[in-house]
């Protein structure tokens, strides 16, 4: 009898403690939704973010292809007004103010059509590209000045 009456608690004993880990294993679907909204969030803040740094450095660039552009110009004008008399270094000065016009385009674009998950090599490469035109934009500036002078 104390054999049977073992047998039957330990039997229910079993089941509560299964039951009790079954359902303290399940989510509920309110936590579910909760972690799915804070994830769904998260990520549109990320991409939300990103777009904001992609749509900021193609505005740094397009200012960078603009100075350009007018250095282009002023360069071609000083060429003209020399005509045969041009100096090589200004010619020289011109054609690779150019080269990095071209550069520049290809660097613009690739910024326009990255995506998330390359950004942050596509960031750096153009950052790095932004800020060695701009010193050179000085260097430049310097350089002609120096060939009106002389």
């Amino acid at each position: 009898m104390v054999h049977k009456i073992l047998n039957k608690t330990t039997t229910v004993l079993f089941i509560l403690t299964a039951s009790f880990f079954l359902v303290q294993c399940g989510d509920s679907p309110d936590n579910t939704s909760e972690v799915y909204d804070d994830n769904t969030n998260t990520e549109m803040q990320a991409e939300g973010e990103f777009e904001e740094e992609r749509d900021e450095l193609v505005s740094d660039l397009e200012d960078l292809q603009e100075d350009l552009d007018q250095r282009i110009e002023d360069l071609n004008s000083r060429i003209e007004e020399d005509g045969d008399q041009a100096d090589e270094s200004l010619i020289a000065t011109r054609n690779e103010v150019q080269n990095n016009r071209t550069e520049l385009e290809q660097t613009l674009q690739e910024v326009e059509n990255t995506s998330e998950e390359n950004w942050a090599s596509v960031r750096s490469e153009s950052r790095d590209f932004y800020d060695r035109v701009s010193s050179q934009l000085e260097e430049w500036a310097n350089r002609i000045d120096d060939e009106v002078d002389n």
